[in-house]
């Protein structure tokens, strides 16, 4: 049986590793990372930039410009979820690297990236070793949504 790990907002998880690296500094060793990812769940992201997951429709969107702030309603830019090759990943990466920054934000590529990383966790789920692997992006952004409503959830107020 494995011992459920404890929650923690982002600004929980960023105060613990502040403390438990001066604890490391003050031992004279380094941060045990398997002791702490044993311990410890860092909560899941919504944002990543400008982009916000979109629960309703299963889509990132682009909701934060350097000249506007959108709505899931009308954002500046989506991106559906529902991907179901590595080739489709990447060419949504080649498409956002293309785009004019200026309009779009100097960050957007990379936030994009730090999106795909943390919903699809693309090494484990669609291209393990430089090999393809099939993968459902609809059933992985599914299970990523219930992630983000059981997390807050357990949260509740100390979101």
């Amino acid at each position: 049986m494995t011992k459920e790990r404890l929650l923690l907002t982002k600004k929980e998880w960023s105060e613990m590793i502040d403390r438990e690296q001066e604890a490391a500094i003050k031992n004279g060793t380094m941060l045990n990372w398997v002791e702490i990812w044993s311990k410890y769940e860092e909560q899941a992201s919504f944002k990543w930039g400008g982009w916000y997951f979109g629960k309703e429709h299963l889509t990132l969107d682009l909701l934060e410009t350097p000249h506007a702030i959108y709505t899931h309603k009308n954002p500046f830019y989506q991106i559906d979820l529902e991907i179901d090759s590595s080739a489709e990943m990447l060419d949504w990466i080649f498409q956002i690297n293309g785009k004019n920054l200026h309009n779009y934000g100097i960050t957007v590529c990379q936030d994009l990236i730090n999106a795909f990383h943390e919903i699809f966790k693309p090494q484990q789920n669609c291209c393990s070793l430089g090999i393809n692997k099939s993968f459902d992006g609809k059933e992985i952004a599914i299970e990523y949504k219930n992630l983000l409503i059981d997390q807050k959830l357990k949260l509740g107020d100390r979101i």
